[in-house]
């Protein structure tokens, strides 16, 4: 096989890196592009390259990518969420392996927010086992199974090409900030929660009922936002000693297990001696408490915390 057109060279590069990565470039290309490309994939393996052919690509690869970097790093700035903390300048070391290292777990999970599992699975066998484990928890669900599958395999590829897709995920990292790995729709609920929580509860409430008519889904997770467990310091004794009623015991001793001592102290304050003594025993006794079990007593508390506000029942200290 002579390799002379640009399309046969892009066509022997993506089939080396199978077809998880080759599909995930598919969907950033026209369609008609997408499908000559494609045509010309299924034509390779019937006539396959020889090894020079595929150094010979390597070469025009590396000019190619100069292409890519640039448009990425454009892409990340246009793209990348607001933030109120501005990214530090990031100062490349001129090995793409050493930046990568360098970068926050957030950017990297970040620029591999849209990428096949196979793609993410490339760049985390670089890092060490504790950052691959970071990483893959801000990674969208969807491929989180499959990255870590493709993991244990040990992706093997030419070190040419490996550097210059690791520095092609550095180029966009390097740009993002702290919003980088999050869900856009988490951060617009997010948004229209801390929007709820400066209005007065009056004006509050019909802004929730008219987001529960329009949008049913949006607001219940909206409302799961709406409170932290930590707000209980501004609430009224008599707003605490209406959801000590409505709250199980074993609930609240799971969140107080490793709650801010004030907290535990608003809340026990408001317990008959009988009541406090029964929680106290509780919580010693409770064992040891995961960050996953803490935060799920805590969504079901805030969640009493919207009621009473619905309600009329929550009232906040002047």
């Amino acid at each position: 096989m002579t390799v002379a057109a640009k399309d046969e060279r892009i066509a022997i590069l993506l089939s080396s890196l199978g077809s998880e990565f080759t599909n995930s470039v598919m969907q950033q290309l026209p369609e008609g592009q997408a499908t000559a490309l494609k045509s010309t994939i299924q034509q390779l393996e019937s006539d396959p390259p020889t090894d020079e052919e595929f150094n010979d690509v390597l070469v025009e690869f590396n000019r190619f990518m100069d292409f890519v970097l640039s448009n990425d790093a454009r892409l990340a700035s246009d793209e990348a969420p607001a933030s109120d903390e501005a990214v530090s300048e990031f100062v490349s070391t001129g090995d793409p392996f050493e930046d990568l290292a360098a970068l926050q777990d957030y950017q990297i999970a970040g620029a591999l927010r849209n990428e096949s599992g196979g793609a993410i699975a490339i760049i985390l066998a670089q890092l060490p086992d504790e950052r691959v484990s970071s990483i893959m928890q801000k990674v969208p669900d969807e491929v989180q199974e499959d990255a870590f599958l493709r993991l244990q395999s040990s992706p093997q590829i030419d070190r040419s090409l490996l550097s210059r897709i690791v520095e092609s995920v550095v180029a966009k990292a390097s740009l993002l900030d702290q919003n980088a790995a999050s869900d856009p729709a988490h951060l617009a609920d997010e948004k229209t929660a801390s929007l709820l929580r400066s209005m007065d509860r009056k004006t509050r409430t019909v802004m929730l009922r008219a987001l529960e008519n329009s949008s049913p889904d949006v607001a219940e997770r909206v409302k799961d936002m709406l409170f932290m467990f930590e707000d209980i310091l501004r609430f009224t004794d008599k707003s605490i000693q209406r959801l000590l009623t409505e709250v199980e015991t074993a609930e609240l001793a799971t969140t107080l297990k490793n709650a801010d001592p004030a907290v535990t102290d608003r809340i026990t304050s408001n317990l008959s001696k009988r009541a406090k003594a029964t929680l106290l025993e509780e919580i010693e006794f409770l064992g040891s408490v995961s960050t996953e079990q803490e935060e799920e007593a805590q969504k079901k508390i805030c969640s009493v915390f919207a009621q009473l506000d619905q309600a009329g029942d929550l009232e906040m200290i002047e």
